[in-house]
């Protein structure tokens, strides 16, 4: 397959130029190995392994201390969280030559298809010593183009200000382009076993290796209500219900399904604005042609139908602006909703506190009721509140005040250019 230029590196190079460790954290066959192995062609003295190799398994296993003193420089090392004493370990020689005056700086660089967030164990023997770098499947402009500015764009620059076209392809295009790399790339691939493949080697071989849990079995099902669920309030007690899992259960097994990215969370926003607001995050599948799948669709049903659901479209939203926001380490992404059910879907705050408001509108048009919500945001954060914007599945760029916008969803991924 062709390689693909992944924005996360940069950040990754200037990561091993400045801390001892750097973590690779995201889903198997995101692409991380084919990333460590391009940037280990810029390094000197670079070794390569994966936990993957059960000779290599068994070697770190039974000698984790001989193991990490058996590479040169910089030793990378795939699917690191199979060993989870080598997280001990590492910390221990990172402070050993420390304490010698030696340069530690790009020592290891490690990647992890568990997310050590949501496994604290893993998590805090590398407190201090660790850059964490999330990397997520394909976003559209890493597939489709050569930029990616819209981020900077919604916070800083004025370049919406005209009423202008932009190129559109077509959404389920989209989607499936910007999925795991052998997806994304392999035409001749068997979409739907390959993704159920996937999830049956997470759900029933990564998640032993993490996690003491007998019941497999019910992780499958509990996936699947979550996807038909997608985009909605997190609501314990009704999942607990649907899946049959008491509510003790169900937190944990749903913990291990962030810990290996099938789902994320985007949580509430709350501010004091003088509203009664929703505190519950709402859940959305890791990847968009992964969800399909779960809902029994593909690219060509949906192509066929010229339709795509609303919650279907906010979850490709929810991803594509998560894969985005890992490039950002000042700008985090929330939902909003009152009490009394006045809701946005997306906000997203840099840590100065500015407020750019995205509503998603599956629809061809808009029109100036599509903005009430962003408005009523706007009034009560007068200033902080940068742009409201309204995407949407046209191709003109229009301004409908001083800082409310429809734009199509495409500018995910084209660029912008002024008239």
């Amino acid at each position: 397959m062709q390689y693909i230029e992944r924005k996360a590196t940069a950040s990754l190079l200037q990561g091993i130029r400045t801390m001892p460790v750097v973590f690779i954290n995201g889903p198997r066959q995101c692409g991380k190995s084919t990333l460590v192995n391009k940037i280990s062609e810029q390094l000197n003295d670079a070794q390569y392994v994966s936990f993957d190799d059960p000779s290599v398994y068994s070697f770190a296993s039974s000698d984790t201390e001989g193991f990490l003193n058996s590479f040169g420089k910089t030793a990378i090392i795939d699917e690191v969280q199979l060993v989870p004493d080598v997280f001990r370990q590492i910390k221990s020689v990172v402070d050993k030559g420390r304490l010698a005056g030696k340069n530690m700086n790009g020592r290891f660089v490690l990647t992890g298809s568990a997310n050590i967030l949501a496994i604290p164990n893993l998590a805090k023997a590398l407190v201090g010593r660790v850059q964490l770098m999330p990397l997520f499947p394909f976003s559209t402009s890493e597939i489709i183009c050569d930029e990616d500015n819209f981020i900077d764009e919604i916070f800083n620059s004025d370049s919406f200000k005209t009423i202008k076209e932009i190129d559109t392809i077509e959404l389920i295009d989209a989607i499936g382009s910007s999925t795991y790399p052998q997806l994304s790339l392999d035409e001749q691939l068997d979409k739907p076993k390959w993704l159920n493949d996937y999830i049956n080697t997470l759900l029933f071989r990564d998640v032993r290796n993490i996690s003491q849990i007998v019941k497999l079995q019910e992780l499958p099902k509990l996936l699947q209500i979550i996807a038909s669920r997608a985009g909605g309030l997190l609501n314990e007690a009704s999942l607990s219900r649907a899946s049959g899992l008491n509510q003790m259960t169900l937190r944990r097994y749903r913990a291990l399904l962030h810990g290996i990215f099938l789902v994320f969370s985007v949580p509430a926003w709350h501010a004091n604005i003088g509203k009664r607001m929703v505190k519950a995050p709402k859940d959305y599948i890791i990847d968009t042609m992964m969800l399909l799948n779960l809902l029994g669709l593909d690219t060509n049903t949906i192509g066929k139908s010229l339709t795509i659901n609303r919650a279907i479209l906010e979850n490709f939203i929810a991803v594509e602006l998560t894969k985005r926001l890992s490039l950002f380490t000042d700008i985090n992404l929330y939902h909003f909703r009152t009490t009394d059910n006045k809701e946005i879907d997306f906000v997203l705050e840099r840590n100065n506190g500015d407020i750019v408001a995205i509503e998603v509108k599956n629809t061809m048009t808009v029109k100036p009721d599509d903005f009430r919500q962003l408005k009523l945001l706007s009034a009560k954060l007068p200033d902080k509140f940068l742009r409201g914007i309204v995407l949407y599945r046209g191709n003109k760029i229009l301004p409908f005040s001083k800082n409310m916008l429809a734009l199509p969803i495409d500018v995910l991924w084209a660029k912008t250019k002024n008239n």
